[in-house]
């Protein structure tokens, strides 16, 4: 048997946003629960707006309406960021030289700034190329430029 809120991850997982009743409802069907009282509805919509109101942002759960519950996006969102950090921190190579992974850092960063910078920023890497990350950021309004 699962907790309430276990349960309530479980359906709202598979199923979207959902009333605490329905969620009740299938918990039960589900087996997820054993519902000792008449009315485990009523224990799932206080455990779950008790862990809201508890934990802020970092509850798993949302309120989206008056008794209609969600997965928190904000809480996937942080636990996906958690595990890439885990996978991508064991899998460095250890055989890349400072200079591989500096080269590597520069073309990501100018990446980004291409793809996520303001319109007008051009990003390129000079001829030279001194330690730490060398890059030429420009922005250009009209017929004027700026060099960063």
């Amino acid at each position: 048997m699962d907790s309430f809120k276990q349960a309530a991850l479980k359906i709202l997982n598979k199923n979207g946003p959902l009333h605490y009743r329905e969620i009740a409802k299938r918990a039960v069907e589900k087996k997820y629960i054993k519902s000792v009282g008449k009315t485990p509805w009523a224990s799932m919509n206080a455990l779950l707006s008790v862990d809201i109101k508890q934990k802020g942002d970092n509850s798993k759960f949302i309120r989206l309406e008056p008794g209609i519950f969600y997965i928190n996006p904000l809480n996937v969102i942080e636990n996906q960021k958690k595990i890439k950090r885990k996978i991508n921190l064991s899998k460095i190579n250890k055989k890349i030289t400072s200079k591989q992974k500096g080269d590597i850092a520069e073309a990501k960063v100018a990446e980004l700034i291409t793809l996520y910078g303001d319109e007008g920023l051009s990003c390129y890497r000079p001829i030279s190329d001194d330690e730490g990350i060398d890059l030429v950021v420009k922005r250009s309004w009209g017929n004027y430029q700026a060099t960063y």
